[in-house]
């Protein structure tokens, strides 16, 4: 389900900014971020607030609250059956497990490990990083790259939110070197103008996964939209 707000939509040109929620489904209070978001800016367009109002006339806002809703269904299954959250992060494939047998936590395809730039890497089917039997294998990756294209004349800006800690995340999340001033410098002024720009909170990490969350992310759903 992806929802679109549109506060002018006689004007035709306008560009939008696309919201992400639950790449992997235990980051439950990812779905929250682009809920709250547009929220908060419809709020302050009923209420008269100028910096909200002008915000919705200068942009569309498309927002995707769970991408992964296998994984994120299967979470609220179990906790109706039992009342305990699983830590379950991927989708619910297993069509690629062989006698693997993975336990219901570990099962699936790692979506935000599926697409199609810098894919691949040496999990197993059972590993959290599973990238699946090749790029884009996964109904939910398909999904993104089919919607991605259908607008790539429209998403200018997307904010893929994630729950790991306090990190503000850029592409290339494949690459141990990150090339990413060198090839897309005026991508790299705009997230640079974006952390200056922000009140991040004191212990906020920045750069690529490498520099973030401290390992290689390939396959990711950033690097793609920026490639």
């Amino acid at each position: 389900m992806m929802l679109k707000i549109d506060a002018t939509p006689q004007n035709l040109d306008k560009k939008a900014i696309l919201m992400t929620g639950a790449h992997h489904s235990r980051e439950l209070v990812s779905v929250q971020m682009p809920l709250y978001t547009i929220l908060d800016l419809l709020h302050g367009l009923v209420h008269g607030d100028p910096e909200k109002i002008a915000l919705l006339e200068q942009n569309k806002y498309f927002v995707i609250p769970v991408v992964n809703v296998d994984g994120f269904y299967t979470i609220y299954e179990q906790y109706m059956k039992t009342g305990e959250l699983i830590l379950k992060r991927k989708n619910n494939d297993r069509s690629n497990e062989g006698d693997a047998n993975c336990p219901l936590q570990t099962q699936g395809v790692d979506i935000n490990r599926n697409y199609g730039y810098l894919w691949g890497n040496e999990e197993g089917p059972c590993s959290e990083s599973y990238p699946g039997p090749h790029a884009f294998s996964e109904p939910e990756s398909k999904a993104m790259r089919s919607m991605l294209y259908k607008y790539q004349d429209t998403i200018k800006m997307v904010y893929n939110f994630h729950a790991f800690g306090p990190m503000y995340v850029w592409p290339y999340n494949g690459q141990l070197d990150n090339q990413l001033e060198e090839e897309n410098p005026d991508a790299q002024a705009i997230f640079n103008e974006i952390w200056d720009g922000a009140s991040f909170p004191s212990t906020t990490l920045r750069g690529n996964a490498i520099k973030t969350v401290g390992y290689k992310a390939d396959g990711e759903c950033n690097d793609y939209i920026m490639k």
